[in-house]
């Protein structure tokens, strides 16, 4: 009889902290059990796949399980995040979507395979791009005021190199452009390397380029930079100014980084997740990796999920604009 009673009791005690301990405990704490997929819609390589790779290691490190890079690239951006947006939301499928993919592409395409707001949740912010005005290095003008002044005036005479419609050096000679109120030609290349060899051979005249290619070529003085579009100068280019110090104002187009989720996600998993991410992107030595790629800390990294939301919701706002008084369309 007291075997059965203690049976008994032994069970009332486990039903009682089944009903006490919250089920997404259990889920946080048995996140993850397997491999994580990590999908960058963009080839291996480039500036988007060489930040996720060292945020990548950085989780599996902390999380205990491999976070695997799988590149699908492809229509701007547009497969890999189609993939990600049919996947379970078990939080073993993320996306590394950025400026482009989940902000300027809603303006470019008439069609997405994806819905930023309704597809995805927000994981957090992985590390910002900054974008660099860069010249060919005989280009007459020798600060970015001197330049502005030489567009203008030579507006039709003049070419910028671009990795293809919807691309970050796309976006900023498009915002350029609008800024400057001229039409300069947008020549697109495939990709930001072939922009970049006709830039240094001198058949193009410049390009607006991210960090993580252009410094290399910066570095050993092939080209020349003149401002950065970016609210604060970076660490890589101390003595280069902002595009709001040479005297354009509203002209920021950095290439922001945001890990997401497909939507459903158990809330634990997500607060794993968003902790991890912290983890890594605060961490100094991860810094440091990613400021020699030319990867800046974010700049929105206190941002709950809600905010995050609206801050990608106001950039969509400001692309879209951009991009239809440019009249560009990626279909």
């Amino acid at each position: 009889m007291l075997k059965i009673a203690t049976s008994a009791m032994a069970a009332a005690a486990t039903i009682a902290l089944s009903i006490t301990t919250p089920l997404g405990a259990h889920a946080q704490e048995a996140y993850p059990d397997r491999p994580v997929t990590m999908i960058v819609p963009f080839a291996a390589g480039g500036p988007t796949d060489a930040l996720a790779r060292v945020v990548a290691q950085g989780l599996t490190e902390r999380l205990g399980q491999q976070v695997l890079v799988e590149n699908l690239p492809g229509a701007g951006g547009t497969i890999g995040s189609g993939r990600a947006s049919r996947a379970e939301p078990d939080g073993y499928t993320l996306l590394v979507g950025h400026a482009g993919t989940l902000a300027a592409n809603v303006g470019l395409f008439k069609k997405l395979p994806y819905s930023t707001v309704e597809d995805f949740e927000p994981v957090g912010f992985m590390g910002d791009v900054p974008q660099i005005l860069i010249v060919k290095k005989d280009f007459p003008a020798q600060t970015a005021g001197e330049f502005y002044e030489y567009v203008k005036a030579h507006k039709d005479e003049l070419t910028a190199g671009t990795a293809g419609v919807g691309s970050a050096a796309h976006l900023g000679g498009m915002l350029l452009n609008s800024a400057l109120g001229t039409d300069v030609e947008l020549v697109g290349y495939k990709g930001a390397g072939p922009a970049m060899n006709d830039l240094v051979g001198g058949h193009i005249d410049f390009m607006i380029d991210v960090s993580t290619t252009a410094l290399p070529q910066i570095k050993a003085g092939t080209v020349r930079p003149l401002a950065v579009l970016r609210a604060q100068r970076i660490a890589a280019l101390p003595d280069v100014p902002t595009t709001a110090e040479t005297g354009l104002e509203n002209m920021e187009a950095n290439i922001w980084n945001l890990l997401l989720v497909p939507k459903g996600t158990p809330q634990a998993v997500m607060d794993r997740l968003t902790s991890t991410l912290h983890e890594v992107t605060r961490d100094p030595a991860v810094q440091e990796k990613l400021a020699q790629l030319g990867v800046e800390p974010s700049g929105q990294d206190n941002l709950s999920g809600p905010q995050i939301e609206e801050f990608v919701q106001a950039e969509t706002d400001r692309w879209r604009s951009v991009i239809e008084a440019a009249g560009v369309s990626a279909n």
